[in-house]
């Protein structure tokens, strides 16, 4: 009995690790493989492999990724193309972005409801604009007002304002964010307040 145990385990572990290579759920061909053995190995062998999911839009700030399998965007293309309500609602995510609308046709094909269509796109757009705005907020330029000499000032970056003055050889910000900070020279604290 132990030994069909170890046997079941390996041919799920190659199961597995052929169904990774060819873009197959690879937990689920592991327990057909655990319990078909070799014939579920065939299968495998003998299917075609499945088509990568692709990333459609890939937002710039780092955030999650939204990514549709190829043949589940050519059906929201097809029900974008064939239904009004479903056109309309695209059209509208699409003129926030083209990310907005794959963000909506992401969370419609979940759940290929027209009921909660109007729900998606609320949803769609509102992550939408969070997205927008914390890239808009990263993207803030450093603004500087300093004296001649560069001996005290302000900056203005994503933190608010901060105020700096050289005390002996450093440069210590005495107002803001990162109040207490103390920077070797003048440009080790802008490079430190861009980051």
């Amino acid at each position: 009995m132990f030994i069909f145990v170890i046997i079941g385990i390996v041919f799920g572990f190659i199961g597995a690790m052929m169904a990774k290579s060819k873009n197959k759920e690879p937990v689920l061909w592991f327990i057909i493989c655990a319990f078909t053995g070799l014939i579920g190995i065939i299968i495998l062998a003998v299917s075609k492999a499945d088509e990568k999911a692709v990333v459609i839009a890939l937002p710039q700030d780092g955030s999650r990724a939204v990514a549709m399998k190829p043949d589940q965007w050519k059906k929201w293309l097809a029900l974008v193309e064939l239904d009004q309500d479903i056109a309309a609602a695209a059209a509208t995510a699409r003129e926030r972005g083209p990310e907005c609308e794959v963000i909506l046709a992401e969370k419609y094909m979940t759940l290929n409801d027209k009921n909660y269509l109007s729900a998606a796109t609320a949803k769609a757009i509102a992550e939408f604009d969070v997205k927008q705005a914390a890239q808009a907020k990263k993207i803030v330029p450093l603004k500087v007002e300093a004296d001649d000499n560069k001996t005290s000032g302000t900056i203005t970056s994503q933190f608010g304002i901060s105020k700096f003055s050289k005390t002996g050889g450093s440069y210590k910000i005495t107002e803001g964010a990162f109040s207490g900070y103390s920077y070797v020279s003048y440009d080790a604290m802008l490079k430190a307040l861009e980051a």
